[in-house]
């Protein structure tokens, strides 16, 4: 390629002598000498102190980024003026900006290194120059040039920059967890010991506590297994509390189905017809008894009465009659229940199938109580409860409790709590809070429906023997509907246990009957996904083995740093015969030079005297004036005095 060889077709430059010149340099056609003096920013430009900074700049960034992050990893947000995310997307973009001017300049600066190893097609100039449009030039890179490392490395840096900043926002993850409110309020109830005695009689005993027997009647009114009623009271400001585990004072019911051990006696008895019709079948009778000796009655026929429904207090083997611990019953009834009206005229005879019987107990205990609070719902679990089956009866407020338990039960036994129900063995005798649900017999009387008066006498049996058409959450009429009821009164009689203290003293009760724990409000938290650094790292890995590349090689090539400088490209490029040649005088036509005749001998030594810089280019460059003209425009200013135009 030559550029004395233009065509007519061809654009092309006019050179136009620096109107500072000598006269004898516009007449001999070349440049004159140059006179400057280098400054100290020239001389910082021909070293490679403006990448290094961009490598520190980067590096300092990551580490920054680093240092920020594993500051406030596990933190709640801090409260800055500007959002984490802010400092976080400034530090990406200075660690990518110093980074990639890095590279960019070591890329720039492959391609004197490229041609200088051996004859390249001039086309390759354009791939090294479009490295700065981003991926597409990185990928042209590749394919033209990508035996080097420099040239994989540097191509990588830059393909994965782009990413730089998308990884660097990604590294943080905010996550709300709930911190401790310290004016909020966290109170639950709990009870150690319950004044649970009534009027006194003129026996010395005492009646059941009127709280206790109108939360089981509730219960059953309510439904026995409703939380709502049966929920302890608490207080939670801030809609989020958490308690550490506490026991309680409770009351605990276990029941046992006791089908399997019906003993069931059936008779054919002689009757007194009333009519025709009931003389046609033989009459049975069939007594149905529990191993607590609880007899139901079953006769079809008989105009006398029919037992639907029997609820006993049994006793445990070697137990007398006062002075229990707990309260055992067994219920006996038959199946279908019918209702409302309670006849026994025209029933078939039936077998132990139509029967069934459930034991329960109804025992003080203490329970271990793990309670929270989320989004204004109260929920607790009973991690642990405990029971004694035989009490001395020395203590005089009643039967105490003490679990062998831990801290993580919720006691310390350095405490020494004795949990205990005022009243004891009188608060629990038969002659008053077993018949509070002791109802005996439910049963028809004279062929028609009725109740018998134990039946009536008693205060929640009516309601027990009710509960199997009314308790919903029990489910049917022909489900352990008595289990259910003595669950619920379970339930009730532990919510009211547990808020005595509450009812009585208020938020000043002591510890004895309020559990204090802590009230929460939601706050977000930094959470650190460190994997999202590696990419950032990897483009600033990537970009200074490519620059240590370049820079090695330029000092063994002895190279200038021309970087992306096209100036020594022209001024190095020899046309024809690669000789400097002297200007063509000629008055009618502009003389056609090429790029190296426009540089004397003089400014050549002022060009080797500073090893070929940037800058000495740059200085020659200054004392030429170039124009583009379109194909058959040049000879239009061919007269032009001291014209010269490269074609």
């Amino acid at each position: 390629m030559n550029l004395d060889a233009s065509s007519k077709n061809d654009y092309s430059y006019n050179a136009v002598h620096n109107p500072n010149g000598s006269e004898s340099d516009d007449r001999d056609g070349s440049l004159g000498s140059i006179v400057a003096e280098k400054t100290l920013w020239a001389k910082i430009c021909q070293t490679w102190l403006f990448e290094f900074l961009g490598f520190v700049a980067g590096l300092t960034s990551l580490a920054a980024t680093v240092a920020l992050l594993r500051k406030h990893d596990g933190e709640r947000v801090p409260d800055w003026p500007v959002s984490l995310n802010f400092v976080l997307s400034l530090l990406a973009n200075v660690g990518f900006a110093g980074t990639l001017f890095a590279v960019h300049a070591a890329v720039a600066q492959l391609k004197w290194v490229w041609f200088t190893k051996g004859p390249r097609p001039l086309a390759d100039l354009s791939v090294f120059q479009n490295v700065r449009g981003g991926a597409i030039g990185a990928v042209q890179l590749l394919f033209t040039a990508g035996t080097q490392l420099a040239v994989i490395t540097g191509s990588l840096a830059i393909l994965l920059g782009m990413l730089w900043g998308p990884f660097t926002q990604n590294l943080i993850l905010f996550e709300s967890r709930d911190i401790e409110s310290p004016e909020g309020d966290a109170l639950a109830t709990r009870s150690v010991v319950f004044e649970g005695r009534g009027v006194t009689t003129r026996y010395a005993y005492h009646l059941p506590d009127p709280r206790l027997e109108i939360s089981m009647l509730s219960s059953i009114a309510a439904a026995p297994n409703d939380r709502d009623v049966n929920e302890p009271r608490f207080f939670c400001s801030t809609g989020n509390c958490t308690w550490p585990p506490f026991a309680t004072l409770a009351f605990c019911a276990t029941c046992t189905d006791l089908t399997p051990q019906i003993d069931m006696n059936c008779t054919y008895i002689n009757q007194t017809c009333r009519a025709s019709s009931e003389c046609d079948k033989p009459a049975q009778e069939c007594r149905p008894t529990t191993p607590g000796n609880v007899v139901s009655l079953y006769a079809n026929q008989v105009a006398d009465y029919e037992t639907f429904f029997t609820t006993q207090r049994v006793l445990k083997t070697n137990e007398t009659r006062f002075g229990s611990s707990s309260l055992r019953y067994q219920s006996i009834r038959r199946l279908p229940m019918p209702y409302p009206t309670l006849s026994s005229t025209g029933r078939e005879p039936v077998t132990i199938a139509n029967f069934s019987a459930t034991e329960c107990s109804l025992n003080v205990c203490v329970q271990s109580i793990n309670a929270t609070v989320q989004n204004g719902k109260y929920e607790e679990n009973i991690i642990a409860t405990y029971e004694e089956e035989d009490f001395d009866g020395s203590s005089f407020y009643g039967e105490t409790l003490r679990p062998p338990w831990t801290p993580e039960l919720g006691i310390d036994p350095t405490e020494n709590l004795n949990f205990s129900l005022a009243g004891g063995k009188a608060t629990f005798d038969e002659t008053n809070w077993a018949g509070l649900i002791e109802s005996d017999k439910i049963q028809t009387v004279d062929g028609r429906s009725g109740f018998e008066m134990p039946a009536k006498s008693a205060k929640l049996g009516v309601s027990i023997f009710t509960a199997n058409y009314n308790a919903k959450d029990c489910g049917s009429i022909n489900d352990d509907v008595f289990s259910c009821v003595m669950q619920g009164f379970a339930k009730a009689l532990t919510k009211t246990v547990r808020d005595s203290g509450l009812n009585k003293y208020g938020k000043d009760a002591n510890s004895s009957y309020l559990i204090r724990g802590r009230a929460t409000v939601p706050a977000t938290f930094i959470h650190v996904r460190w994997e999202w650094i590696i990419l950032p790292a990897l483009v600033w890995v990537f970009g200074f083995i490519t620059w240590c590349a370049i820079v090695i090689q330029t000092w063994r090539l002895r190279l200038p740093k021309w970087r992306d400088d096209l100036l020594p490209l022209v001024f190095l490029y020899r046309g024809g015969d690669a000789r400097l040649r002297d200007a063509h005088t000629s008055e009618k036509a502009s003389p056609t030079v090429t790029a190296s005749s426009c540089v004397s001998r003089d400014l050549d030594k002022f060009l080797g005297a500073d090893d070929y810089s940037s800058w000495a280019y740059g200085k020659v460059a200054e004392q030429i004036i170039v124009q583009l003209h379109k194909p058959g425009s040049v000879t239009e200013n061919a007269g032009a005095a001291g014209v010269r135009h490269l074609a």
